[in-house]
């Protein structure tokens, strides 16, 4: 099987992460849809990644784009450092999102991971203030107005399986290929083969990663975030802090979520 590297839709660059939310869904990209099924074909056997509670993932909308680097993490800015220091844009980011979702995903071939998710109703953009906040902010000048980051979710740190023994240099993305309607990304990391499959869910409220490592010789680490520990749940694995361990006979499947909204996911009620 061939690993297509074809950019999915033509690259544009955006001058500010405001600017993203109005063209990020307007410019053309691909929907992904259902395949048809052929004449007498065998029964199909049920995705394993559909979620019994809440239903099928989104339908996604997967395209390739050029974006201002909105990273503000030094150890996660270093494969875009040039020798001079100056900080490059990041080139041909998958853009992974869905008509009916509210949040953009951002996957980078250059680091090999998830970069950013980003918050389409809570654009950057500043919002028109009243008279009297006006007037208030003119008052304290000697003070720096600050606003939340669009940005739920904004990748800090090493490479995600850095700390994995086997896992040295940096990691090289090979290619990626569509799994289901989802994209899954191939690449490698000093002796380990990854794939890494995403898709939201949870009417894109939240952000699931399905990895699998090819025959590890050893336990896998994934290193997240700090920021992103308290969103984070696991199918497999021990955390300690924000690193979870992985037992090399669980490393081939094991799935991470993320929530994506500030509020706690819903439950189902008890019987």
């Amino acid at each position: 099987m061939k690993f297509s590297t074809r950019s999915l839709s033509n690259s544009f660059r955006c001058p500010r992460p405001g600017r993203l939310v109005a063209i990020l869904f307007g410019l053309a990209s691909v929907t992904v849809g259902q395949e048809e099924p052929e004449d007498a074909a065998p029964p199909v056997e049920p995705d394993p990644t559909v979620d019994l509670v809440s239903g099928p993932p989104l339908d996604l909308d997967i395209s390739r784009r050029s974006l201002t680097n909105f990273l503000t993490d030094p150890v996660a800015l270093i494969p875009y450092q040039t020798p001079s220091g100056e900080t490059q844009d990041l080139e041909e980011v998958f853009t992974i999102g869905s008509v009916k979702g509210r949040y953009a995903v951002f996957w980078d071939p250059v680091s090999c991971r998830v970069v950013g998710a980003l918050d389409l109703v809570n654009p950057p953009e500043e919002e028109e203030k009243a008279p009297e906040d006006n007037e208030r902010e003119n008052q304290e000048t000697d003070k720096e107005h600050e606003r939340p980051s669009p940005y739920v979710l904004s990748a800090e740190g090493a490479f995600p399986f850095a700390g994995s023994l086997g896992a040295f240099g940096n990691p090289e993305y090979f290619g990626f290929r569509m799994i289901n309607g989802k994209p899954q990304f191939l690449y490698t990391h000093g002796s380990l083969a990854i794939e890494e499959r995403l898709w939201l869910d949870r009417e894109g409220k939240e952000l699931k990663q399905l990895f699998s490592v090819r025959d590890p010789q050893n336990d896998v680490l994934l290193t997240l975030p700090e920021t992103w520990r308290a969103r984070a749940e696991a199918s497999a694995g021990t955390w300690d802090d924000n690193v979870l361990s992985v037992p090399k006979e669980d490393a081939s499947e094991f799935v991470v979520t993320y929530r994506l909204t500030n509020t706690e996911p819903d439950t189902e009620p008890d019987n």
